[in-house]
C-alpha cells in the first residue's frame, strides 16, 4: 500500500496522487482531519517496534504492516476544535494529537517515507532561523543582507526592497527544480542548495532566494513546495521514485 497524508485541498498532494494514478499505483489518500475523526485507532508496541491500525469513518482500513510507502505532506494539525475547547485545554489537545501523529509515522518503522515525521516537525524537521542560516552558510549559500522578522513571521531585506525577484527550488532525490519554471542559475548556485538539503536531512525541500546586489541570497528554507507552472517535471520525479522505491537513502537517519 501506498499511502499519500495531506491537507485538504493540498494542491501540490492532488498533483502526486493524479500521476500515481496514472503510473498505476493507486495511493490511499487520507487527510489529517481524517484521522483526527476516525472510528478506531490502535498504536502497540511488540518487540520494541512500534504497530498501528486505523479505521477512517469511510470504512477504509489503515494497517501499517500492510503499507509500503508513505507520502506526508502534512504540516501541521487542524485546530478546528479549538472552538469546542477552553483556549488551555484546546492546546493541550493540540500537542496531545500531534503526539499521536508522530508515534502514528513512527509505526511505518523503516518503511520509505518522505518527509519522515520527527519530533520537532510533522513532516521534515524544523529548524530554527540560525540553524538555516548556518546549514545555508555552511552550503554556500550567500545569507546576506536578509533578515528574519520573528514577531510576523516575515522577512524584511536591508537595501532592498518587495520587489526583489523571489525564487524557489526544490531539492529532491539529488535533483534541483527552480520555479517559477525556466529561471537559470549557476550550476555553483544549485550544487549550494542540494547540499542545504542534504544538511538538512529532509528529502523534499524547497528552498527559496532573493535576488539583490546581482546575486542570489538565502531567504529560507522549508518543506511547502509551490504549485506553479512547471512543477510537473518535479510531480512526475516523485511518482517515479515512489514507484521505484528509490528515495530510500533520503530518509534521516534517527
Amino acid at each position: 500500500m501506498v499511502l499519500l497524508i495531506q491537507h485538504p485541498g493540498d494542491r501540490f498532494a492532488s498533483a502526486i496522487a493524479r500521476q500515481l494514478f496514472l503510473a498505476g499505483c493507486n495511493p490511499v489518500i487520507v487527510t489529517v482531519d481524517e484521522i483526527m475523526t476516525c472510528k478506531g485507532f490502535s498504536l502497540r508496541m511488540e518487540d520494541g517496534r512500534y504497530a498501528s491500525r486505523i479505521l477512517l469513518r469511510r470504512g477504509t482500513e489503515i494497517d501499517s504492516a500492510s503499507v509500503s510507502i508513505v507520502i506526508n505532506l502534512v504540516q501541521r494539525m487542524p485546530v478546528h476544535f479549538i472552538q469546542v475547547f477552553k483556549k488551555a485545554d484546546a492546546e493541550y489537545v493540540y500537542q496531545e494529537w500531534r503526539a499521536i501523529f508522530i508515534a502514528w509515522m513512527k509505526s511505518f518503522g523503516d518503511k520509505l517515507v518522505f518527509n519522515p515525521a520527527t519530533p520537532t516537525a510533522l513532516s521534515g524537521i524544523d529548524y530554527s532561523r540560525p540553524e538555516w542560516i548556518q546549514m545555508a552558510t555552511t552550503s554556500g549559500l550567500p545569507v546576506e543582507p536578509a533578515e528574519w522578522d520573528t514577531q510576523s513571521g516575515m522577512h524584511t531585506v536591508f537595501n532592498g526592497s518587495s520587489q526583489n525577484p523571489v525564487m524557489a527550488v526544490s531539492c529532491f532525490n539529488g535533483q534541483a527544480y527552480m520555479f517559477p519554471n525556466g529561471m537559470k542559475v549557476s550550476d555553483s548556485l544549485r550544487d549550494s542548495c542540494l547540499q542545504l538539503q542534504a544538511l538538512s536531512g529532509i528529502p523534499l525541500l524547497t528552498v527559496r532566494l532573493w535576488y539583490w546586489n546581482e546575486t542570489w541570497h538565502f531567504l529560507d528554507a522549508g518543506v511547502d513546495t509551490p504549485v506553479v507552472q512547471g512543477i510537473e517535471t518535479l510531480v512526475q520525479d516523485i511518482t517515479a521514485s515512489v514507484v521505484q522505491g528509490g528515495f530510500a537513502s533520503l530518509n534521516p537517519q534517527p
